[in-house]
């Protein structure tokens, strides 16, 4: 998508609400610096970044120089002409001027990221977050940028808040994946250089909470935050929907596999590793301990669900035949 300092008008008018109660006239030139700061804005959403700037120009060193909205549009006019030095510039003066400015913290944030400043970007969506609790794009930027950090426990703070603030948010998909993968103690997390928080929530917590984070309908991560709450069944239920569109699909066979390895179907999940290894992936058989852990579990109540029907016709190499 566009960067957020591209896309207006919204940020401009973030940047520019309820920031001066009183109007702040120059008296020496009888300029209204809100009125001009509000001109200047009009110019950027009408597309002309470079008109707003040239109406600034001439008032920054002197009639505006301690009024941080001109600042902050000026830096705004500045960062779309590309003027990425002096944008940054601009806007860490108007912080210096108002520093409980959210909006201005995002959008120095943002620039920061897109000039690779990846650890002074997140502290500056930190700051816009601790300054507005309710902002959303503060939230998500910092979820997702502490995720490319490895900074997994700022990370799962960002998330959380945006679970509070927009709950149908295409990001929460990623943040539901960071908690299965901790929940499993395994996958991606742990094969990148992140900071692992020393404490976490119980993982059947992690499992619920991703829970509400998945789209309704079948999806892999559904199915595997169902096998860590112990929901095998429906776990298993999940898993054959998803077949049912992609029989190919190896992962989806080894998903399959766990969940009934969890809940006792040693030998089913044998024939779906088997079939797994039969669409190209390089599987390991479980190690003993696991199959002894998984063994000693005790059968759910609801292990008729997994159990084989006696159709005729059903193939017997192929362990889907067991659930149609």
């Amino acid at each position: 998508g566009s960067h957020p300092l591209t896309q207006q008008p919204e940020e401009g008018t973030e940047s520019c609400e309820g920031c001066w109660e009183n109007p702040c006239i120059c008296e020496d030139v009888g300029i209204d610096l809100n009125a001009l700061a509000d001109a200047a804005t009009e110019m950027i959403r009408a597309g002309n970044p470079a008109g707003a700037l040239e109406s600034l120009r001439a008032h920054l060193p002197e009639a505006a120089s301690e009024h941080a909205q001109c600042w902050r549009i000026a830096a705004g006019a500045m960062a779309r002409l590309e003027l990425t030095d002096a944008a940054i510039n601009a806007f860490e003066y108007s912080l210096d001027l108002d520093a409980d400015h959210a909006p201005t913290w995002f959008n120095l944030g943002s620039i920061r990221q897109r000039e690779q400043d990846l650890q002074g970007a997140l502290s500056c969506y930190d700051n816009a977050l601790n300054l507005d609790k309710d902002y959303a794009k503060a939230a998500n930027s910092l979820g997702l940028l502490a995720m490319e950090l490895g900074q997994i426990e700022t990370a799962m703070r960002g998330f959380r808040t945006l679970k509070g603030l927009d709950f149908d948010h295409p990001s929460l998909l990623i943040y539901a994946e960071l908690l299965v993968d901790l929940a499993e103690g395994e996958g991606r997390i742990l094969e990148l250089d992140a900071t692992i928080p020393t404490t976490l929530p119980a993982g059947i917590e992690m499992a619920n909470t991703a829970l509400g984070c998945i789209p309704v309908g079948p999806h892999p991560l559904r199915a595997r935050a169902l096998t860590l709450g112990g929901l095998h069944a429906e776990a298993i239920t999940v898993w054959k929907e998803l077949l049912e569109h992609d029989k190919e699909d190896s992962a989806l066979w080894l998903g399959l596999a766990r969940s009934l390895g969890a809940a006792g179907s040693e030998d089913k999940a044998a024939a779906c590793r088997e079939k797994a290894r039969g669409l190209g992936a390089v599987v390991a058989e479980p190690v003993s301990e696991v199959v002894e852990t998984t063994e000693s579990l005790p059968e759910p109540e609801s292990s008729s669900v997994m159990e084989p029907s006696t159709q005729e016709g059903a193939v017997e190499d192929d362990p889907w035949a067991a659930f149609s």
